[in-house]
């Protein structure tokens, strides 16, 4: 994945973050999309970090959360794909962590 053409972001949460994520993703966790999706402040800052105009790959520890961010942002306007793959499996597979 090239950060030209798409985004990772990390629907986990904010402690699973903190013990280790991916160093290319952008932290949104899922309980903020929940939360905060009619809040114009919130949508503001998140396309600020997370532009709409690539598309977005979320994930998450196992597959679940992921799928279920898709909804909430894509009627913010993002092309959401979300990934098969858990945290552990993207390390696996290559991507670096950072701590």
């Amino acid at each position: 994945m090239n950060a030209r053409t798409a985004t990772l972001v990390d629907v986990r949460e904010t402690d699973e973050w903190e013990e280790g994520h991916l160093l290319a993703a952008t932290l949104v966790p899922l309980s903020e999309i929940g939360e905060k999706t009619n809040d114009s402040a919130w949508i503001a800052d998140l396309k600020r970090r997370v532009p709409t105009d690539r598309p977005v790959y979320t994930h998450c520890k196992s597959g679940g959360r992921c799928v279920m961010a898709a909804d909430p942002l894509r009627e913010l306007g993002y092309d959401v794909r979300p990934m098969k793959e858990g945290y552990v499996e993207l390390l696996d597979s290559g991507f670096e962590r950072e701590d």
